[in-house]
């Protein structure tokens, strides 16, 4: 349930120090935990203020202090958690969204904490740069069983845009399964990493086209469930990758803007090396049959690349499905009728149909090699 779509109120509050208190327990009651630099970037004062802030917050008994270990790689640090009456005076506020939020620093997840405190860090310059915001992983989690569920929303200008934050490395298989389901959420994605190699890791999966998917049962191995169809013309349009090192200047829809000015040359050579490899279209006819109309076209290649031919066909001119006359395959050359066998493409853009009509026929074994 939403009070409010964003987390940027008006001047409701009594007086500036009230304003301040009331988006601090926002921020920390929709990121979880937040910490001193968070707080300060969000509320744009300097850490000296945010200190006396954090101090005050304590007294008033609206905010409890959790410090961490140091680890091998970070030294001890401090972040902030509501208290139970902080919880209760955060979900009263107009401009956050009601989620359950933990009792007691022992039911905070211990493993995702410094991962939080950087997501609320990232809200506070979403926001300076004019960004609302909508909800948090937390927020977001109820009710989306199966899909992807992004660490931060935002509306920019109109737009929904979703933000992911990586402090580690995933290994392949998640960082697979995280990429596709974002792709799958048909929104601007603004992917931020701690550092290079994740960019890097994340960038060479977006260059290919074909994507593994993976599976993995409670105290297993990750198993290899399929492989799907990554759009480039989904994921360059969709997908931004940052070094949170580097500052954003400028609100991430303009980022994404410029990158669908940059992209269109490598959507070009995509296009390019397929009638490189010998494919050929033929012309879209329309036919009327005893279901209807028919929208229909042949897609054939004879080349050292292999050889096949393939309809590819819609009932409604947006959504495409791939027929292939398969009786060679089947080894039964002399049938009079041939085996029919069918796969659906979707709607997709006119170069994006023709690129994963190519990739799907490759890989369902439709090109004949010698």
């Amino acid at each position: 349930m939403a009070n409010s779509a964003s987390l940027l109120p008006g001047r409701g509050a009594t007086n500036r120090g009230n304003y301040k208190v009331e988006l601090a327990l926002g921020l920390i009651y929709m990121a979880q935990v937040a910490d001193a630099k968070a707080l300060s970037v969000h509320l744009r004062i300097d850490m000296n203020n945010t200190y006396k802030l954090v101090a005050r917050l304590c007294r008033m008994g609206l905010v409890q202090r959790i410090t961490l270990e140091a680890t091998s790689s970070l030294r001890e640090r401090e972040v902030l958690m509501l208290t139970p009456r902080g919880v209760v005076d955060a979900t009263t506020l107009p401009h956050v969204v009601l989620h359950p939020y933990p009792l007691r620093p022992s039911d905070l997840e211990k493993g995702h904490l410094d991962h939080d405190a950087e997501v609320a860090r990232l809200i506070g310059e979403f926001t300076a740069l004019g960004a609302q915001l909508l909800g948090t992983h937390y927020t977001l989690q109820r009710g989306e069983k199966g899909r992807k569920v992004v660490d931060s929303l935002f509306l920019f200008d109109g737009y929904k845009v979703g933000v992911e934050y990586e402090r580690t490395r995933k290994v392949d298989q998640e960082l697979t399964n995280a990429l596709s389901g974002a792709a799958r959420l048909d929104m601007p994605m603004i992917w931020i990493c701690a550092r290079q190699e994740i960019v890097n890791n994340i960038n060479e999966l977006l260059r290919e086209s074909s994507w593994p998917t993976w599976t993995k049962e409670p105290g297993c191995k990750w198993k290899e469930a399929g492989v799907i169809y990554a759009s480039p013309w989904t994921t360059t349009k969709h997908i931004a990758v940052l070094d949170s090192s580097d500052p954003m200047k400028v609100p991430p829809i303009v980022l994404l803007q410029c990158q669908l000015q940059i992209r269109p040359s490598l959507l070009q050579a995509l296009v390019q090396g397929i009638y490189d490899e010998g494919w050929k279209v033929g012309p879209v006819e329309r036919y009327n049959d005893d279901k209807g109309d028919r929208w229909s076209f042949i897609l054939s290649c004879a080349s050292g690349h292999g050889m096949c031919q393939v309809e590819v066909m819609s009932r409604d001119g947006r959504k495409w499905t791939m027929r292939h006359d398969d009786h060679f395959r089947k080894g039964n050359h002399q049938a009079e009728v041939p085996y029919r066998s069918g796969v659906k493409i979707g709607a997709r853009p006119p170069d994006d149909l023709l690129h994963a009509a190519v990739w799907t026929a490759k890989n369902r074994g439709y090109v004949q090699t010698s």
